[in-house]
């Protein structure tokens, strides 16, 4: 938030993590810093909210992965990118296609993680492994 003119909202469904995040903007001394706790899957934001998404290793603890997608696609704007680190062990791409989406997404393939992100409308500029981490970058399509 202090590198950033606009609005940042931080949002976790952990009701610590997102007190730690008011804690660390208000020692920081910033102003543009809301933390707000949710769940992924209910967003309190309207269509189109964010001109950027950064989720840092979140999506692989989240259930439902589709549904978690298809939720942050909701609230990113046209022409916007979402920014994903996803740590997996992909024990699904040893397994018969379609077997894995019934997995957690921590055991998904990066081809699973791929499908999900398509599925919610998002193209992929970026998708590349780095040790256990998919590192992510997916654009909304301007309308």
């Amino acid at each position: 938030a202090a590198a950033h003119d606009g609005l940042v909202v931080g949002a976790d469904i952990a009701a610590g993590m997102v007190k730690r995040a008011k804690r660390a903007g208000a020692e920081a001394g910033v102003d543009n810093l809301v933390a707000v706790q949710t769940d992924v899957h209910r967003l309190p934001f309207a269509d189109h909210s964010f001109g950027a998404i950064l989720c840092t290793n979140g999506l692989q603890v989240i259930p439902g992965l589709e549904e978690a997608v298809a939720e942050l696609a909701r609230v990113l704007a046209p022409g916007a990118s979402l920014y994903s680190s996803v740590i997996t062990m992909p024990v699904a791409a040893a397994l018969p296609w379609g077997v894995g989406r019934k997995l957690p997404t921590v055991l998904k393939s990066r081809r699973e993680l791929v499908v999900a992100l398509t599925e919610a409308g998002l193209a992929l500029r970026s998708v590349r492994s780095q040790r256990f981490a998919t590192l992510i970058e997916a654009l909304k399509p301007l309308a």
